[in-house]
């Protein structure tokens, strides 16, 4: 009897976000957008490398760091910004290792000239919020460690990442797309901030026309090179 109803709950659904995930009152989850990773490596396309590496083993905290080329051992090239990139997925799906994110930061990595570190957090339901938020916490103060040789030492961060040991105004840019359900979203957080007395420039790019992540969907399409352009002028001021 207990077997039968173990068997009743796997089935019977708790809850629904099609067409993105599931969960079973067994606790089971199924994610619809379950797409294959990409594994870290050269890419043959930018010479962008990249590789993963654990921030926190106790909780399985990584991260995917890319390296542009020209900027590998023994190399003359000054040390690179760091861009701390934080994978979509509405907390429940995506990864740092997802096709969308890497080849992404990618093209960004290699037009920018940076170093980026892609964190992967604990997704929901199986663990949640705020766990989300302490990984990506985690990962930046990880990142932000090296700045004084800590933080287990990470050889690309400390040989090729240039970490301000400071604090200061970081710029803001806020980008939305006109047909993203997140829009307004993007834009209440811009106005905001820059009513707080924020000192620092802040500024906001809405994409005409676009939907949500059309940037990573199809991103030779005018407004995602326009972004682009954007986000790289952005990254070298």
């Amino acid at each position: 009897m207990a077997a039968a109803a173990g068997a009743g709950a796997d089935a019977e659904v708790d809850f629904e976000f099609f067409p993105i995930i599931r969960r079973y009152k067994s606790g089971r989850v199924e994610r619809f957008m379950n797409i294959p990773p990409l594994p870290a490596g050269t890419d043959p396309a930018t010479g962008v490398t990249s590789k993963d590496v654990v921030v926190d083993p106790a909780i399985g905290l990584w991260a995917r760091l890319f390296l542009p080329p020209g900027a590998g051992a023994g190399t003359s090239q000054g040390k690179l910004p760091v861009v701390v990139y934080y994978h979509g997925g509405a907390y429940v799906v995506g990864s740092a290792a997802d096709p969308f994110t890497h080849s992404y930061l990618n093209g960004l990595v290699a037009e920018a000239g940076v170093l980026a570190v892609a964190l992967e957090y604990r997704l929901a339901p199986e663990h949640h919020l705020p766990a989300a938020y302490d990984d990506s916490w985690e990962g930046l103060r990880w990142v932000a460690s090296h700045a004084n040789g800590g933080g287990g030492a990470e050889p690309w961060l400390l040989d090729h990442g240039d970490i301000a040991a400071r604090v200061a105004a970081d710029r803001v840019l806020v980008c939305v797309a006109e047909k993203d359900s997140l829009r307004d979203r993007g834009v209440w957080y811009y106005e905001s901030l820059k009513a707080s007395g924020y000192a620092g420039e802040v500024d906001l790019l809405e994409s005409m026309g676009e939907g949500h992540v059309f940037y990573c969907m199809d991103p030779r399409c005018e407004k995602a090179r326009e972004m682009q352009a954007r986000i790289l002028s952005f990254l070298r001021k």
